[in-house]
């Protein structure tokens, strides 16, 4: 229908590349020997999808013509791929503004846990200082109380007798 010109805008193209044992297989394929050894084993995954059509692109600019296919496939081409092409696009776009987004919500929880550890810091500094003041004042209030009770053992008031009291108080 085509004729012989086809086969070089050929492109074996095999599904279920995941379960292939040894991918180089497929070089021994008659149909991939007649097609100039052109082939590509789909996997399911938009990445492999994307890399099938460079392929294709790729195999038409080597040719230096466009595809060798009629002006009905063309069109549905377009109007099928065209639109998940961009739907891909656009789907990327968001996910990449969504990580964007992501990684300066990260940055700021971080720059937030090193003013909250900055602070904690000076917190454990404070207290570790306080805690310094007050052994100070409890071992200066502790000195001041043995200094006291030492006086007032020290300080024993004189034992006076009764005549002893009331004569100092006549003189007055």
């Amino acid at each position: 229908m085509f004729g012989a010109e086809a086969l070089q805008y050929t492109m074996v193209l095999f599904v279920y590349g995941h379960e292939w044992e040894n991918p180089t297989d497929a070089l021994k394929n008659r149909c991939v020997k007649m097609c100039g050894a052109r082939y590509y084993i789909l996997e399911n995954s938009d990445e492999n999808v994307q890399e099938l059509f460079r392929r294709v692109e790729g195999m038409t600019r080597r040719e230096k013509s466009r595809f060798f296919i009629q002006h009905s496939y063309e069109h549905l081409m377009k109007m099928y791929f065209e639109p998940w092409e961009r739907a891909r696009e656009n789907k990327e776009n968001v996910l990449k503004r969504e990580l964007e987004e992501l990684k300066t919500e990260l940055e700021a929880s971080r720059r937030r846990e090193c003013a909250l550890q900055e602070d904690l810091d000076a917190a454990w500094c404070s207290e570790k200082q306080l805690r310094k003041e007050m052994a100070v004042l409890k071992g200066s209030e502790a000195g001041q109380w043995e200094c006291l009770r030492h006086k007032s053992i020290e300080f024993t008031p004189p034992v006076m007798t009764e005549n002893q009291i009331i004569t100092p108080l006549d003189d007055l």
